[in-house]
């Protein structure tokens, strides 16, 4: 079994230019590794001592740290309770870099149009809940197809968002996810329609990796999918713009979704050297019995030496449901262990994504939710993308952490945990 783990430091050389200083640990076997120091410089790739005097004590105290903790970063826990129909890691895309992680995304269903529930002050509209997280979910009204292009005939459902990268930016991996609540024996979940920046018409697409929550299901009886593309040559080539998906199979009642999400890893040298990471996978959260808690590791990285570690997480989940409490997401430094108490975690929240329902279908980022996407509603009706910064909660010198989702009264169908440290 062999390991590979790639740490960086960014600092300007004698000569005056940008490097970076690399080690690089293997682990051959269960007992001898080996240790490279690399330098970058110019875009040329040397072995060598440390890149400098005053840099070689803290990539000796990086070896050091390493050795001593490879044992432990090889022996992640696995993910606890809940069901996992596939696995978190390893990472799907995993680098450092100089850069940043994006997400975007938006729901292809809706509720219908005129329709509301209840009466006088206690009425609820469509368009009421629509513009908020705190009336209700994908239940309270009849649940219809968003069909957002105003095309008649070209696609069943459709909506859109926006991608706006800074200048000079570098996309290095892009992925492409949908899901819906569909019929076992429904055709095409594993198609979508995408349409880019420049493109005239839309392009049928094709996943590469179609996940089930129950395959052994018959018939007609509902179940939830997920469906994965690499887009990351299609975005590269067209760039910053709107985004349109469609045709997200799914069915349309009470309780149901279709929705998607692109997460876009980039290279750009405004930001520091960070470890990006897209851990990818399929499972459920929700308050029946074995299905309540989700431990997600994530790693390796390095945190910096010393300062604040300034990290953020995100988050893409599906059939997460508004004013259904007691779903959690919490953030712990290390590896979680069955003994692990509740208290060691962090509970994340900010304005929008409460402490005790934290899975609201928002799509927001710092806080704020997203407008750059059509329609821009706040209650999407059953599908996250959230990004929230973390700051302070790693310490210096971490090498590894886990995402715990618990749930006491939602389903909550986690995807990615996007990490940047």
């Amino acid at each position: 079994m062999r390991f590979v783990f790639l740490l960086a430091e960014s600092f300007i050389g004698n000569d005056g230019l940008p490097q970076k200083c690399h080690i690089l640990t293997l682990r051959a076997d269960g007992t001898n590794y080996g240790f490279v120091r690399v330098r970058i410089s110019l875009g040329i790739t040397t072995l060598v001592p440390p890149c400098s005097s005053s840099h070689g004590a803290f990539l000796d105290r990086l070896t050091a740290l390493l050795a001593s903790l490879l044992g432990t970063l090889v022996s992640f826990a696995p993910p606890a309770a809940a069901a996992t129909y596939r696995s978190f890691t390893p990472p799907r895309y995993q680098t450092n870099d100089n850069g940043a992680i994006e997400m975007i995304g938006n729901h292809n269903q809706t509720c219908q149009p005129g329709s509301s529930v209840g009466s006088g002050a206690s009425q609820i509209t469509c368009a009421a809940l629509l513009a908020s997280n705190a009336l209700g979910h994908n239940a309270t009204l009849p649940m219809v197809q968003l069909d957002a292009d105003t095309s008649a005939t070209t696609t069943i459902n459709s909506s859109s968002a926006d991608l706006n990268l800074p200048a000079g930016s570098t996309v290095l991996f892009a992925g492409l996810y949908w899901s819906g609540t569909a019929a076992n024996n429904a055709v095409d979940r594993n198609k979508v329609q995408f349409l880019g920046p420049g493109d005239a018409t839309y392009t049928q697409i094709v996943a590469t990796q179609l996940d089930i929550d129950n395959p052994a299901a018959v018939g007609a009886n509902q179940t939830f999918y997920q469906g994965f593309l690499d887009v990351t040559a299609a975005v590269t080539a067209k760039g910053n713009g709107t985004y349109w998906v469609g045709d997200v199979k799914s069915s349309a009642n009470s309780n149901t979704y279709a929705a998607w999400s692109m997460v876009i890893v980039l290279q750009n040298s405004i930001y520091p050297v960070r470890s990006l990471s897209v851990f990818e996978g399929f499972g459920k959260v929700a308050s029946s019995a074995g299905d309540q808690v989700l431990d997600i590791p994530i790693g390796p990285f390095l945190t910096p030496p010393n300062g604040t570690v300034n990290a953020s997480v995100g988050f893409v989940a599906w059939e997460g449901d508004a004013t259904l409490v007691g779903d959690k997401a919490l953030f712990k430094n290390g590896t979680a262990t069955a003994a692990t108490p509740n208290s060691a975690f962090t509970t994340l929240s900010d304005a929008v994504n409460l402490p005790n329902d934290f899975f609201n279908s928002s799509i927001s980022k710092n806080g704020v939710n997203v407008s750059a996407r059509y329609p821009n509603d706040v209650n999407n009706l059953g599908v996250d993308i959230d990004q929230l910064a973390i700051p302070g909660l790693l310490p210096n010198g971490a090498t590894d952490a886990t995402v715990r989702l618990t749930s006491a009264g939602d389903t909550i169908l986690p995807s990615i945990i996007a990490v940047t440290v």
